[in-house]
């Protein structure tokens, strides 16, 4: 890309930290927007979850009994 910059164009060495701070600001903007994405939805749905303790507390008793059972069986 930058060979194409320098051949094609009147580009110029002393541009060179711009296009690579654009390009590092494209890829930040890129990775935030994508882990942004995951931790918007994951959060809420978390503490949507929660919320409901009834069937968080029968989860949990749900993976004793196998913690239990698994436990049973190595021994």
């Amino acid at each position: 890309m930058i060979i194409y910059l320098l051949v094609a164009s009147s580009f110029t060495f002393d541009q060179l930290p711009g296009v690579f701070a654009t390009l590092v600001n494209v890829f930040g903007l890129t990775l935030v927007t994508i882990l942004m994405g995951y931790g918007l939805l994951s959060l809420p749905k978390e503490c949507f979850q929660r919320r409901d303790y009834k069937s968080m507390v029968n989860v949990c008793h749900r993976q004793a009994e196998a913690l239990k059972a698994e436990q049973e069986t190595i021994l």
